[in-house]
């Protein structure tokens, strides 16, 4: 449709946003972002969009407040890969990554805010639901049951937690 609702979780830097703007200039999108780094580029880009929301808090399973993990490799921080799971970078192919970009891997870690999907969007109809949380991703569709099953969307989702996200989306049908 022309006009989709969409949910950008994960928005980052706001690529998405503007890659569905130029797909469907009519869309409502909600971004949430869990990272306050991004929080000033994602305002900005959201001044060059109509209906466009930026949400300052992440998605997840339970409300509260978790630890946020960036990797900064020989000093420099790769806010892109920043997860609300630690166990994201004890996986085989995100140790590699990593390695790939230097020698001293560390972590600055800091709060952030995660709510329940299904609490804050109430009973909000959705056609497209995107997803890169780097390994939190079954953490944010466990949070929106009811709009899935209310809404069917389109998923575009980063899946770095197969083994948890596609039993459960094949559950809900």
């Amino acid at each position: 449709k022309p006009d989709p609702t969409i949910l950008d979780v994960g928005a980052n830097r706001g690529q998405s946003i503007a890659s569905f703007k130029l797909l469907f200039p009519e869309s409502s999108i909600e971004s949430f972002e869990a990272n306050p780094s991004f929080f000033p580029i994602l305002e900005s880009v959201k001044a060059w969009y109509s209906n466009v929301q930026i949400h300052n808090y992440g998605l997840g399973s339970d409300t509260g407040v978790l630890e946020f993990h960036v990797p900064t490799v020989d000093g420099k921080a790769y806010l892109e890969e920043g997860s609300t799971r630690e166990d994201n970078f004890e996986k085989p192919w995100v140790i590699e990554r990593l390695k790939t970009y230097g020698e001293k891997l560390e972590f600055d870690v800091f709060p952030v805010e995660i709510k329940v999907a299904d609490q804050v969007l109430h009973e909000q109809a959705v056609d497209i639901v995107k997803i890169d949380v780097e390994g939190a991703e079954f953490d944010v569709l466990s949070s929106m049951t009811r709009l899935i099953e209310r809404s069917r969307p389109v998923f575009l989702i980063e899946n770095s937690d197969f083994d948890n996200v596609t039993p459960f989306l094949e559950g809900l049908g």
